[in-house]
């Protein structure tokens, strides 16, 4: 049996902050993770998305763009990171596409891990892969 634990935190040490727009799903996991591993953290939402959950400011320290709209905040969250890390199952749609274009056009480093292609192992392996790259 290993204790991945220590391998953990190591891997967490070469992160610095993780940026992140809060949407439900992996960009809110990334988020608990963080809060989770004591990594800096934060990101950009729309006005709307912070009166909709206003525990996204409250719990994950992210700001508000008041004049911006969801791919404007989007775009800060492209800038402010090193790369973009997508995971979906399946050909990224909706906000995965987007940030995947937007990290393209600003020439970003971003991966993508289908998760109905690789196993949750393998998906592990080529993040810390990328992120020793990145």
């Amino acid at each position: 049996m290993i204790d991945s634990g220590d391998a953990w935190a190591e891997k967490a040490v070469m992160i610095r902050k993780i940026v992140s727009g809060g949407q439900e799903g992996v960009e809110r996991a990334a988020l608990d993770a963080a809060l989770k591993l004591n990594i800096a953290h934060g990101g950009w939402v729309p006005s709307w998305r912070e009166e909709e959950d206003r525990s996204l400011t409250r719990t994950y320290r992210l700001q508000t763009m008041r004049h911006g709209n969801f791919v404007l905040a989007a775009l800060q969250n492209i800038l402010d990171s090193d790369g973009v890390l997508i995971i979906s199952r399946g050909e990224p749609s909706g906000n995965s596409a987007l940030n995947r274009r937007l990290a393209e056009k600003h020439r970003h480093p971003w991966i993508y891990i289908d998760l109905d292609r690789v196993s949750a192992f393998e998906a592990a392996r080529q993040i810390e892969t990328w992120i020793s790259d990145h």
